[in-house]
C-alpha cells in the first residue's frame, strides 16, 4: 500500500501544471500589477484539495484576498478562472482599492500637504527597551516594485535596531481620506552606490544637510523598505 501511494504522488508530482518560470516582469494574473519575486504566489485556479493542477501567479495580496473571501468549494465550483475572480464584486472593489493606495502614495513625496508623507516607522529596539517608534518622511513610493524609500542618517539608532531586525511596520494615516494604512515591511539599508550618492547630492542644497554633517564628514544611508503587506484598518 506504501509504495501505491508513493508512486501516486510521484506521478501527481510529475503532471502538476506550474505557471512557466516566472520573471522579474511577471504580472499579477488578477490585478495587472508587476509582481516583485518576493511578493509572487502561484494560486490554483481549483484548490489541490479539489484535484486542481493548473496554477498561474498572483502578488501575495490579491492572493490572501481571494483566499480570505472564498472557501476551496466555491473556489472549485465557481471561481476557477481569473475571469470568474475579477468579475466578483468584492474582488473589483479590493483591486480598485490596491490602486487606489499607491496612487495616494505615489502622490506623497511630492506634495508636502499629503498626509501620508510622514509615516510613523516602528522597530524593535535593542538591548530589549522594546517597540520604538518615530516619524519618517517618505522620498519615493514605486508601485511597480512594492518600495517605499526615506533617508535617514546612518548613524541614528533606527538604523542599528534595523540591522538587528529587519522588519518594521509603518503607519500612514490620513484625516483627508479618513484612512489608516499600516505596512508590514522587510526593509533594507543603503550605505552607498548611485541612489545614495544622488540622494546626498540633493540633500546638500538644503537646510536639511544639517542633520547629516559632523566634524568628520557626512554619513548618510538611505532606508529602504520592501513592502510585504498592506492592509487597510477602519
Amino acid at each position: 500500500m506504501a509504495q501505491g501511494r508513493i508512486k501516486r504522488l510521484q506521478s501527481a508530482a510529475k503532471t502538476h501544471a506550474y505557471p512557466e518560470k516566472a520573471t522579474e516582469l511577471t504580472v499579477c494574473a488578477l490585478c495587472d500589477r508587476p509582481i516583485p519575486a518576493a511578493l509572487r504566489d502561484a494560486h490554483h485556479l481549483t484548490p489541490k484539495s479539489k484535484g486542481g493542477v493548473e496554477t498561474v501567479f498572483l502578488h501575495r495580496a490579491c492572493h490572501k484576498q481571494v483566499h480570505a473571501l472564498f472557501t476551496e468549494t466555491e473556489l472549485a465550483r465557481q471561481y476557477a478562472s481569473t475571469q470568474a475572480l475579477q468579475a466578483h464584486p468584492e474582488i473589483a472593489k479590493f483591486i480598485q482599492l490596491i490602486q487606489r493606495l499607491w496612487q495616494e502614495l505615489s502622490r506623497a513625496p511630492h506634495d508636502r500637504h499629503h498626509e501620508w508623507r510622514t509615516p510613523t516607522l516602528a522597530t524593535l529596539g535593542l538591548a530589549n527597551n522594546g517597540p520604538q517608534a518615530r516619524t519618517v518622511v517618505l522620498r519615493q513610493a514605486d508601485a511597480p516594485t512594492c518600495n517605499l524609500r526615506f533617508f535617514t542618517d546612518a548613524r541614528s539608532p533606527k538604523c542599528a535596531e534595523l540591522v538587528a531586525q529587519p522588519m518594521a511596520q509603518l503607519t500612514f494615516w490620513s484625516k483627508r481620506l479618513n484612512w489608516q494604512l499600516r505596512v508590514s515591511a522587510l526593509t533594507t539599508i543603503e550605505l552607498e552606490g548611485e541612489q545614495v550618492n544622488a540622494a546626498w547630492e540633493r540633500i546638500k542644497q538644503s537646510p536639511a544637510r544639517a542633520d547629516y554633517l559632523s566634524a568628520n564628514g557626512h554619513r548618510r544611508a538611505m532606508l529602504s523598505p520592501d513592502v510585504l503587506l498592506t492592509r487597510l484598518v477602519p
